[in-house]
This record gives structure tokens, C-alpha cells and sequence, in this order.
């Protein structure tokens, strides 16, 4: 599906995701313009299902268009792996490709917390570096010249220890 857009604000907008959209928002963050939602809706048949939804947000203030959203469920395999790891833990699993999805998921947490040490060598786009410095929750200093930034952490592939 493509994006639907025509809210004035991004406050409108969410409101709407989170509150008027005909499903229960259980609990709801955002990583940036991606709002991760947890939901619960009711099927044709009368059943409820929970489910773990990610509305991919955007806006233009200089546009007649406003803010819009694109809407995914985890059923759809999003591209997206900054979920929440609780999230996974509140839904069931429903199978397809969301399993290989919460794998994905799982990863990029590990990836991101990913803790590197003075002296390691590390492989990053193709090139060696050597970590010289920590710079905390900022990331590190490579060969006292680049700065890594956390999230860059998923791209590192440690050399040795």
C-alpha cells in the first residue's frame, strides 16, 4: 500500500494512529518518524487479535499535503528493525514472515549494543580501524581520526578481541 496523507499535524496524525483508527493502542513509542504500536482489533469474525504495528511517519509543513503515514504490521516483514524487544515478548508470534522479522530484530538489539574495547580491531565499509577511544553513549574514535556513532554499531564486524 502506498501513504495516505491530509493531517495538519504530526500531533493530529498520531492521535488518529493511536486513538481513532478503530483498534486499541495497548502501548506505542517512537524510534525517530517510525511509531511502533502495539494493538489489538477485532476480526470479521468477531475474534480479537493483537499485533505489533509500525506506522512509518511523514510531513512537509510547506506542502498542502501535510503529514501522512504508511502502515505495516509485523506480518509484512517490515525493513524496519528498531522495535521494541519487550514488543516481541507482549505479542504471539503469528508465523510468515514475521518470524524471521523478530530474528531481525533480535539482531540489530544485539548489534547495537554491541560493546567495543580500546585497542579491538574492528572492520567497518570494507576498511580496518582500531578503536582509541570511547567516547560513551556518543559512540568511539577510530584511529584517533573517525568517529563511529552507535548506530553504526550494526555495521562493525569485530577483527579480534
Amino acid at each position: 500500500m502506498g501513504w495516505l496523507f491530509g493531517y495538519n499535524s504530526r500531533k493530529s496524525l498520531t492521535d488518529h494512529l493511536l486513538h481513532g483508527n478503530g483498534v486499541t493502542t495497548i502501548r506505542h513509542c517512537f524510534k525517530g518518524n517510525n511509531l511502533w504500536a502495539i494493538q489489538e482489533g477485532k476480526k470479521q469474525d468477531g475474534t480479537t487479535v493483537k499485533f505489533i504495528a509500525l506506522y512509518l511517519l511523514r510531513g512537509n509543513k510547506n506542502s498542502r499535503d501535510g503529514w501522512g503515514y504508511k502502515d505495516l504490521d509485523e506480518t509484512a516483514g517490515p525493513n524496519y528493525y528498531n522495535c521494541p524487544l519487550a514488543y516481541l515478548d507482549e505479542v504471539e508470534d503469528p508465523g510468515y514472515y514475521a518470524t524471521d522479522w523478530r530474528k531481525q530484530v533480535r539482531q540489530y538489539w544485539m548489534d547495537r549494543n554491541l560493546k567495543l574495547n580500546i585497542g579491538q580491531r574492528i572492520k567497518i565499509y570494507g576498511r580496518e580501524y582500531v578503536i582509541t577511544e570511547s567516547l560513551g553513549r556518543r559512540g568511539y574514535m577510530l584511529n584517533d581520526m573517525y568517529r563511529l556513532r552507535i548506530g553504526q554499531l550494526p555495521d562493525v564486524e569485530v577483527i579480534d578481541n
